[in-house]
Formats: structure tokens, C-alpha cells, sequence
């Protein structure tokens, strides 16, 4: 983990996003808001950040989010079954 780029991340959003919560708060949601997470990695790269989405999950000290899976509809799993 880069503290200096996690600070530098952390400050931005504070400042320009109004974020509230701690450091630790936002290295948590960083790791489970695949939202959040993409939104940081967009900000860094337009900082000119030339890492990987993994290598960036890296610097920082976060682990990746998880993608959550696509809900199968019932019917679809009705046709799995049948099938």
C-alpha cells in the first residue's frame, strides 16, 4: 500500500465530493462498492495513473469488490431444470 496516494485519493473525495466518513471507512467502501471503487480508479486514471484495476486495489490497500452476480429469473431457472 502507497499511503501517500491513499491520502492523496482520500483528500480528493473530501474535498470535491463531500465525502464524511474516516479514512477507514472509505478503504472499506472502496472494497465493497464496485461503484465507489470504479469511480476512484476513473479519478486517479484521469490523473494520469497508467495501473491496472488490480494494481490500483493494490497501491491503496483495498481488496477488489466483488461483482455481484446477476439474479436468473425464475423461468430460467425453471428451464435449467427441464432442460
Amino acid at each position: 500500500m502507497n499511503e501517500q496516494a491513499l491520502q492523496n485519493i482520500y483528500r480528493d473525495v473530501v474535498k470535491n465530493q463531500d465525502y464524511r466518513g474516516s479514512k477507514e471507512d472509505f478503504i472499506a467502501l472502496l472494497s465493497s462498492d464496485q461503484a465507489a471503487f470504479d469511480d476512484r480508479f476513473e479519478w486517479v486514471n484521469g490523473e494520469g495513473y497508467k495501473g491496472t484495476k488490480e494494481q490500483f486495489a493494490e497501491l491503496v490497500g483495498v481488496t477488489m469488490p466483488v461483482k455481484k452476480k446477476k439474479k436468473r429469473s425464475r423461468l430460467w431457472k425453471i428451464l435449467q431444470i427441464l432442460l
